[in-house]
């Protein structure tokens, strides 16, 4: 099975300088969606988002890093007044860190999180994390039905090794029955390129529709997608997304990743605020 392709970028896809950039007409030209961070909890924006988000011309999804001790409506709306999403746009929670606080404390922050944002855009926003870390923080049982977005691969081996992909599906937590997508794999060192595909039975939710027919595998992504450092510096994600495409417009035929996705709609990518 094949699977759509696309990449989460962050700040970490510049150069401190901000001359070194990622090239956006080859990324549009390449990728099916990209993921791009947003921020971090109440205080932290990406410096990079905006300037990410509007030279894109695919689907977008924008993730946001959740502290699970921190004011939910607080943080809700840091995430939105940073997007600003249009209707077709997809919103991504982070849920990866604990911060000390207990499982019904952490699903309390989640749950207000998600009802805050369903009643902001009318639907509730993909989930990203990973099976071992919901099985230990979240209760299931209490949260509504969602997509998610889960880690699960293989041990890195030494950079500048490429690390093959983990095998979908990914291990659900319990209580979850579907995927989303699966983010596969890791490589590198610092910049940590992660693969992602997207479940052949999901569809991106909204006005997407299933067009299309394969996803497009990419060789020598060192050569064409970002020119900052040769060969073994992108820490774009990559992301092989369900075939997908907006019905309206944007989008015609994400630290970072490769997944493999399932059922309805679209790393960790923050631990604390970053300067």
């Amino acid at each position: 099975m094949t699977y759509p392709f696309g990449i989460d970028i962050s700040k970490y896809q510049y150069s401190s300088d901000g001359k070194q950039k990622p090239d956006f007409d080859k990324i549009n030209a390449t990728c099916d969606f990209v993921a791009v961070r947003a921020g971090i909890s109440w205080g932290y924006i990406d410096p990079w988002f905006r300037y990410s988000w509007d030279h894109i011309d695919k689907p977008r999804l924008a993730y946001h890093v959740i502290y699970p001790g921190e004011i939910a409506s607080k943080q809700v709306d840091h995430f939105l007044n940073i997007v600003r999403p249009e209707a077709n746009d997809r919103l991504v929670l982070d849920m990866e860190l604990d911060h000390g606080y207990s499982k019904a404390r952490i699903t309390d922050t989640l749950l207000e999180c998600l009802e805050l944002i369903r009643e902001n855009t009318g639907r509730y926003p993909v989930i990203y994390s990973r099976a071992s870390w919901v099985n230990q923080f979240l209760d299931v049982s209490s949260l509504p039905k969602l997509d998610w977005w889960l880690a699960g691969y293989r041990k890195p081996l030494p950079s500048p090794l490429y690390t093959p992909e983990a095998t979908p599906p990914p291990a659900l937590p319990r209580g979850v029955t579907n995927w989303l997508i699966h983010q596969t794999g890791e490589r590198g060192a610092w910049f940590r390129v992660q693969r992602v595909a997207w479940n052949e039975g999901a569809s991106f939710g909204g006005s997407y529709s299933a067009d299309f027919a394969t996803s497009r595998k990419v060789q020598d992504v060192e050569t064409y997608l970002f020119c900052l450092v040769p060969i073994f510096s992108w820490g774009l994600t990559w992301c092989s997304l369900q075939a997908v495409r907006q019905a309206n417009g944007r989008g015609k035929s994400r630290d970072n990743s490769r997944c493999k996705v399932e059922n309805n709609s679209l790393d960790s990518h923050g631990a604390s605020c970053e300067s």
